[in-house]
């Protein structure tokens, strides 16, 4: 919701525009600030406006809040400055800013901050690094970050190739709907023979009851 302020500002100028006219016309200053107020332009600008000033007021209630420490506000943060939104891009914030996020336990933060590692995004490349951060993702249950590490697995980007494992990831994150990953299932469960599907099932069944009843903290 926009702040009490955003309206107080909004008050002020149609004050102000009443004020204006009714020194010029007494006696139909109402009726032309109406007119201005609906006409498609003026509106347009007003509403304009009004989301300038309600993203800036969220974009700079977000700074605090990060810089306070929460770790919502600091993974949205860095999502603000890798995307460019209300804020010039700069992956080297973000990354800063994930990192902060992710070292408190953010799932989201934590798959950010390792895929930036893993393209070189704001930060020197490091693939032991993404993977390391990738994984802390996906063990959280973030279907992100169990189909990108079923991806270096299945491409041995990084880690060995394993098919097996591979498929581990794919189908955990398929479980949670993830249609990328249910598609990758299908095509590498063609190329695998009945002792991997197997053996792959099984390492499935001990991931999950290993985190039975964990959740991820992936911000809402």
């Amino acid at each position: 919701m926009p702040s009490i302020s955003l309206f107080y500002v909004v008050f002020l100028a149609l004050y102000g525009l009443l004020f204006h006219y009714s020194k010029q016309e007494p006696r139909t200053h109402f009726k032309r600030v109406l007119r201005w107020f609906v006409n498609p332009f003026s509106f347009g600008l007003i509403v304009s406006v009004l989301l300038m000033l309600y993203f800036f007021n969220q974009s700079e209630r977000i700074k605090i809040e990060a810089e306070q420490g929460d770790a919502n506000a600091q993974f949205s943060l860095g999502l603000q400055y890798y995307q460019g939104k209300g804020v010039k891009k700069d992956y080297y914030e973000a990354v800063k800013w994930f990192r902060k996020a992710a070292e408190q336990g953010n799932v989201k933060a934590q798959f950010d901050l390792g895929a930036a590692y893993y393209m070189g995004n704001g930060i020197d490349q490091n693939i032991h690094e993404a993977e390391k951060w990738i994984r802390k993702a996906a063990e959280q249950r973030d279907t992100d970050g169990q189909y990108f590490l079923g991806r270096m697995y299945q491409e041995g980007s990084g880690l060995p190739k394993d098919i097996v494992l591979a498929y581990m990831w794919f189908s955990l994150a398929a479980e949670e709907n993830n249609q990328t990953a249910q598609t990758k299932k299908s095509e590498i469960e063609k190329t695998m023979t009945p002792t991997q599907i197997a053996e792959a099932h099984h390492k499935i069944e001990e991931w999950v009851s290993k985190h039975k009843g964990r959740e991820g903290s992936a911000p809402q």
